[in-house]
């Protein structure tokens, strides 16, 4: 564009996010997979390749989740390397420990897993899959057990955005303040916060 016609309009520079990606998926049904491999990986949400023409970008991951959704290769959305390493990542989900007994309450025989990118699945897995306030409190009480503070606190923040969008924060805010375990977790995770 030449200098002066430049000159005519406000250029702003935007930068992704992944924090602000992260809220927006979790609101909107990104799945599941792809939110926990770019919460390991938030590096890759956004790297453009000016020599391949599908490179990952914010856009892109939300169309490679459709395709994911659809049980498709997601390659054409965020090229070779990236889906190459989403691919790898995918394998630890069979390795994740079985969701479904912990977000029943009955999780207290499961460990919580040793390798990272594990942990960051089984933190977002319990997230999405959280259908209500009781079933997220009983993934919080769990994981308030057996993890450590810092992966409590990730948990926290997007088991909150979650509910929220859901409806269900006051009721899950009710059953936490009737534990005195996770009231100190709150107390402390908001002074950390400067809440």
């Amino acid at each position: 564009m030449p200098t002066p016609l430049a000159n005519r309009f406000l250029h702003l520079e935007a930068q992704a996010d992944f924090d602000s990606f992260k809220a927006y998926a979790l609101e909107t049904g990104v799945h599941e997979q792809i939110i926990a491999f770019l919460s390991f990986r938030p590096t890759l949400l956004h790297k453009i390749d000016p020599q391949q023409p599908a490179w990952p970008s914010p856009r892109s991951w939300e169309m490679a989740s459709v395709l994911h959704h659809a049980e498709l290769d997601i390659t054409p959305a965020v090229g070779v390397a990236s889906a190459t390493e989403f691919q790898a990542f995918i394998q630890l989900y069979k390795t994740l420990p079985n969701l479904t007994p912990i977000l029943a309450g009955k999780g207290d025989r499961i460990p919580w897993p040793q390798e990272p990118s594990t942990k960051y699945a089984t933190a977002i897995g319990l997230t999405v899959r959280a259908a209500d306030a009781n079933q997220a409190y009983n993934a919080f009480i769990w994981l308030s057990q057996v993890a450590t503070a810092e992966w409590v606190q990730l948990f926290a923040v997007d088991l909150f955005r979650v509910m929220r969008s859901k409806g269900h924060l006051g009721v899950l805010a009710q059953l936490v303040q009737k534990d005195p375990k996770l009231q100190q977790f709150l107390k402390d995770f908001q002074q950390l916060m400067g809440l």
